[in-house]
């Protein structure tokens, strides 16, 4: 990263527009290179006449209703993907197989399995889904769909024993992931940054990306403690609820 040059768009936007140019030719012939470099040097006196950009992030957000809307509803859509559980799972899905009845290889075959069922969902999500349905649709469904099997593990987890138990929880466990990201995470992570302009500062979608790792961090540190009093699963619906 040290040797890695500075962007040309960065360049361009400090009055260093000869190595901006160079930057480019050493990776665009000349031609398209100049065209490129023409692009992004009037891209940049679009955006220095914007209204927005004369203005720091936050004051653009306080005083734009509508972008501090699109900020609420995109932090409470990340603190509604954490609290789903699906990190629990992926983070502690190796303790909670243990806890259910596998043996330690076993446990660590299925987790490496429930990643895999992450990816399928995602992709059947991405492939199938978001081109049928509205989104809004996709998510109310897939919320609800999450939250049933949040019950019924729970109640596996407390009537069922032995191998069957253990059967269970994870192939309910596998098919809640793949049903978390085939409705809220791809659309999550792919929707939020379409809904901010182009014209509103990038800081937007930072304050959202933040807002996601430390509501992330905080399930992390959590389920420990809560599975330590309640049990595995038990702590999972704590968590979904809080």
């Amino acid at each position: 990263m040290w040797r890695a040059p500075e962007s040309p768009r960065w360049l361009i936007s400090k009055n260093r527009h000869d190595e901006a140019l160079h930057i480019l030719k050493q990776i665009r012939p000349a031609e398209r290179a100049q065209k490129e470099y023409d692009d992004i040097s009037t891209l940049i006196k679009i955006e220095a006449g914007n209204k927005y950009s004369a203005q720091s992030t936050f004051a653009t957000i306080v005083k734009t209703p509508w972008i501090l809307k699109i900020l609420l509803v995109g932090i409470t859509w990340a603190a509604l993907q954490q609290t789903t559980g699906v990190n629990v799972i992926m983070y502690y899905g190796t303790e909670i197989l243990s806890a259910a009845g596998f043996s330690e290889r076993t446990s660590l075959i299925c987790n490496v399995l429930n990643g895999v069922f992450s990816v399928g969902g995602m992709l059947i999500g991405v492939l199938f889904l978001v081109d049928r349905f509205k989104r809004k649709t996709i998510i109310i469904y897939g919320f609800a769909i999450m939250a049933t099997l949040h019950l019924i593990i729970a109640a596996v987890d407390y009537t069922l024993v032995g191998d069957l138990k253990a059967t269970a929880i994870w192939l309910l466990g596998a098919l809640f992931v793949g049903v978390m990201q085939g409705s809220m995470g791809f659309i999550y992570l792919g929707g939020i940054s379409r809904t901010v302009p182009a014209e509103i500062p990038r800081t937007v979608d930072g304050d959202l990306g933040i807002f996601h790792v430390d509501h992330e961090r905080g399930g992390q540190l959590s389920v420990p403690a809560a599975a330590g009093k309640t049990g595995p699963w038990a702590s999972l619906l704590y968590l979904r609820r809080h």
